[in-house]
């Protein structure tokens, strides 16, 4: 009779922990499927023309996102700073670094300006991006001006924002944030950048790239 009392608590002991974590585990996932933006606005280097940027930057590549990002974190609440590591495939080497030399079909993990801030349990977390950058989009291909980053033993956006322009036309985003094509298109998203200036800058740059290496950004494509 007692070993029957002891089993009923056992198993009523073990249906309450069964159901405390159920609603724990799915309460945390509710909670962490919404991820809630914050802009960062750090000073930036603003680059008058393509050949300014070009010269300073350690390699520039046209490559095609791959994916497989990780999350890159350091530091407690307010004092966290990071990055996201995406993975890359070189298509084409439009200036290479002697230091840090990439070949075409090198698949690289570059790093981008933004990370997510993993709060409370039962917070959402925090995405931080500085402001006016658009995520690399997997599957599309880009130019980028690089530069070498000691600290992550790897290759890191030139100029934040100034560095990326998708070439395939398949990165919405950024192409209405900077306004490259479609510009009369009343269902245009709201830019996340409300500078005129930088918009400017952004169109200019892009203007000399094309001027640049046009010729090799087509046969890039063309190949892809």
């Amino acid at each position: 009779m007692i070993t029957k009392k002891i089993n009923k608590k056992i198993i009523i002991i073990v249906a309450l922990t069964v159901f405390l974590a159920t609603v724990i585990i799915g309460g945390y996932e509710a909670t962490h499927k919404y991820i809630k933006t914050v802009k960062s606005h750090p000073n930036i280097i603003m680059y008058e023309n393509f050949d300014k940027l070009h010269n300073n930057a350690d390699v520039v590549v046209i490559a095609k996102v791959i994916g497989n990002r990780e999350n890159i974190v350091d530091g407690k609440d307010l004092g966290q700073n990071g990055y996201t590591l995406t993975e890359i495939e070189i298509k084409n080497i439009l200036k290479n670094n002697k230091s840090h030399k990439l070949d075409v079909n090198d698949k690289i993990k570059m790093t981008e300006p933004y990370y997510i801030m993993k709060d409370d349990m039962f917070k959402p977390d925090i995405k931080n991006i500085i402001d006016g950058y658009t995520e690399l989009k997997d599957d599309c291909i880009y130019t980028l001006a690089l530069a070498w980053n000691d600290e992550a033993n790897t290759y890191s956006t030139k100029g934040v924002y100034q560095c990326k322009y998708n070439i395939d036309g398949k990165d919405k985003e950024e192409l209405e944030t900077w306004d490259i094509k479609d510009n009369s298109s009343s269902n245009r998203k709201k830019r996340s950048l409300d500078s005129q200036e930088s918009k400017n800058t952004v169109q200019k740059l892009r203007k000399g790239l094309f001027e640049k290496y046009g010729s090799e950004i087509q046969k890039t494509l063309e190949d892809n």
